[in-house]
């Protein structure tokens, strides 16, 4: 299955408008109001097709990810994270992809003789 597969016109012309004007930047650029207004349609609507649009490529994804991870090893149970949500096994991704942990990233210290302490990827 396609990822973008089942994406009506109607989703993708809400999508595409959300991301150029920043919607999903951290903080957003642009307000889902002054958004929809531009595409002609009210808040709510412009809300509901944006929704149903990001769920859907994640609905076309999911049965692979439950499948499989990177490394084409089968996907554990989610475990609870110290936050008390869930963490699936994105680390084993990241570390294939080569991309540190965020936490992680330049965490390593030096003990007294100088020696490099845990990086990522070493447990």
């Amino acid at each position: 299955m396609h990822l973008f597969q089942d994406l009506t016109d109607r989703q993708i012309g809400v999508l595409v408008p959300a991301y150029e004007h920043g919607l999903f930047d951290g903080p957003a650029q642009s307000r889902m109001t002054t958004i929809a207004r531009r595409e002609g349609l009210s808040r709510s609507t412009f809300g509901e097709h944006l929704r149903k649009g990001i769920a859907q490529p994640v609905r076309n994804a999911c049965p692979r990810l439950k499948l499989r991870d990177a490394k084409g090893a089968p996907l554990q149970r989610p475990r609870a994270s110290r936050h008390g949500g869930v963490e699936p096994r994105l680390e084993a991704l990241r570390e294939d992809a080569g991309v540190p942990h965020p936490k992680r990233f330049g965490s390593g210290s030096r003990d007294a003789a100088g020696s490099q302490g845990p990086t990522p990827g070493s447990r």
